[in-house]
């Protein structure tokens, strides 16, 4: 007996790994890949390997699995404070419509709702056992190459699987349970994510590379502006201009705007604003268009062919919200892209 229900989790590990982990990491590589290429060709500055995956993992998730690794992964990013946002705005709005809480999610993709429906059933040292899976080592991406990423994509699998086995072990040996208590706690573990993992081919792998790709260019577009603040007073002629970076979406009525005045009457301090936004080489522009015609219909970029103001950047965090719309995890389907 005890051998099936081992081969059952040996299965759902494999099938995780070559179903998901292994096809989406090849998409992945493609996808920066080519993302380099066109940037190097312009002589413009590309993210690293890990920030580009973490983007791509938020936005372009397709099943829980990648979903719970992205948010398991966050803290990767915290050098990249709009992309952060990009990342976290995406993937709370994933896990609101599957109802879970994100700093759950590693355990709910690996055993379920268990634990709420064993009530005290489970004992405490049981229940730390199971969790320790996650705890001990958690994720924290260290390392810009590509199979870098893919051992931590294993390792969260390998993780999964542990508190699988850790829990369907409890539950097998646990004398305070009677048989009918024991066969609703296995039916609950065999709902879960993990138990559960998507058939071969379900990623098609050129489909997700092209998608990834334009997230990066669209990404990097809405991190393109960059917020000058200057201080005026009727005493001083100039002040150099304070460069910084804007970390907030465009979206965010908050969002900074040019603004500019001098001093009206002596005395008076004027903080003024001016925002920059960083114009994309011919080389990506054509890319993006090319790519965006392919997959959200139409030209990205309009009539003046460039991204001048904040409505430009509006457009391309719809475009990026509308990539994570059609790649949003859903727990009755086995991959979205």
């Amino acid at each position: 007996m005890a051998e099936t229900w081992l081969a059952e989790l040996e299965l759902s590990k494999s099938k995780w790994i070559t179903s998901i982990v292994n096809p989406y990491t090849r998409a992945y590589v493609e996808a920066y890949r080519k993302y380099e290429e066109k940037l190097k060709e312009e002589n413009e500055h590309e993210e690293s390997m890990v920030t580009m995956f973490i983007l791509a993992a938020s936005v372009l998730s397709g099943t829980v699995m990648m979903a719970v690794f992205a948010t398991a992964s966050l803290r990767a990013l915290a050098g990249a404070a709009l992309l952060n946002f990009v990342c976290n705005n995406n993937l709370e709005r994933t896990f609101n419509l599957m109802a879970w809480t994100a700093s759950k999610g590693p355990l709910m993709f690996a055993i379920g709702a268990l634990f709420d429906k064993a009530g005290d059933k489970i004992a405490e040292m049981a229940k730390k056992r199971i969790t320790g899976a996650f705890e001990e080592n958690p994720n924290m991406i260290q390392g810009d190459a590509p199979l870098v990423v893919r051992t931590y994509l294993i390792d969260f699998v390998e993780k999964a699987y542990q508190a699988a086995l850790r829990a369907r072990s409890d539950i097998e040996e646990n004398k305070r349970l009677s048989a009918a208590e024991r066969q609703s706690l296995v039916a609950e573990l065999k709902s879960a994510s993990f138990n559960n993992p998507p058939p071969d081919g379900v990623v098609i792998e050129p489909i997700l590379r092209d998608k990834m790709e334009l997230s990066f260019y669209l990404a990097s577009i809405i991190n393109s502006a960059t917020l000058f603040t200057g201080t005026f007073t009727t005493d001083q002629a100039f002040v150099p201009w304070r460069q910084t970076h804007i970390d907030k979406l465009p979206s965010d009525p908050t969002y900074p705007e040019s603004r500019f005045r001098y001093p009206s009457y002596q005395g008076e301090v004027v903080v003024n604003t001016r925002v920059e936004i960083k114009s994309l080489g011919s080389v990506i522009r054509k890319r993006v268009d090319e790519l965006h015609r392919q997959y959200l219909g139409g030209n990205f970029y309009m009539v003046q062919n460039n991204v001048t103001n904040r409505e430009d950047l509006m457009r391309a965090q719809r475009a990026l919200e509308r990539l994570a719309d059609g790649a949003r995890p859903m727990l009755a389907l086995p991959f979205r892209i």
